[in-house]
């Protein structure tokens, strides 16, 4: 080769070399690329599994929340339209039980914890 060096006087064969490297490190850029890619492509199938997964867990929670047109039709506490319900309550909302209490009661061993402490 240094022979070859010798005898080439305008520099081809170090041209030559030069583009080789230069093509070399193409390459590299090129395949490092392809790699990022593949790399891509797996963690979108992965999060389009994931995608799958999480909708039908969504469906499945809507489902459990919609209310059919039967459980309407029956008496049922539960279900409150416009601030009604369609079940007959056995206490009537002006019962004291019902009724919020007017003193506020606070217990000792929450008021002994807090005199202790200061």
């Amino acid at each position: 080769m240094v022979e070859a060096l010798a005898e080439d006087p305008e520099g081809t064969l170090a041209e030559a070399v030069e583009q080789c490297r230069l093509l070399e490190c193409f390459w590299k850029h090129h395949n490092k690329v392809l790699l990022e890619k593949v790399a891509l492509d797996r963690q979108k199938d992965v999060l389009k599994e994931e995608n799958v997964r999480l909708r039908h867990l969504v469906k499945q929670y809507l489902d459990g929340l919609a209310v059919q047109p039967s459980v309407l039709d029956q008496s049922n506490p539960l279900v409150v339209v416009n601030h009604r319900t369609n079940a007959r309550l056995a206490v009537p909302v002006m019962d004291p039980r019902v009724q919020k209490p007017s003193q506020t009661v606070v217990e000792a061993a929450h008021n002994s914890k807090y005199l202790l402490t200061t």
